[in-house]
């Protein structure tokens, strides 16, 4: 599953790239070749419909949530299938806020 809105951004793109001489498209359906590369990005990228802001408060959830004194490392990886270490592996990786 691609996201449309990434696949349109990615196909203007090549297109402009193409008008501007920097390189030649010879696929002979730029949509395919638009979809290959947004779905390539999805699979190192979070969901396009989060902006980094929203990142960053997640991460500041996170961070909260697995250094505080109430917070139960018993019970999140029956809630979450993730145990506090690995939340706070992925809170390093989120960015930080601007």
């Amino acid at each position: 599953m691609t996201d449309d809105k990434l696949t349109e951004a990615i196909r203007k793109a090549l297109l402009e790239l193409e008008g501007q001489g920097e390189i030649v498209i010879v696929a002979p359906n730029v949509s395919l070749l638009s979809e290959f590369v947004a779905q390539s990005v999805l699979e190192v990228i979070p969901s396009p419909e989060l902006s980094r802001d929203d990142l960053s408060k997640i991460k500041g959830l996170l961070v909260h949530l697995t250094c505080g004194p109430a917070f139960y490392a018993e019970d999140l990886p029956a809630a979450t299938g993730a145990t506090m270490e690995e939340f706070r592996a992925i809170a390093e990786r989120l960015p930080l806020p601007e």
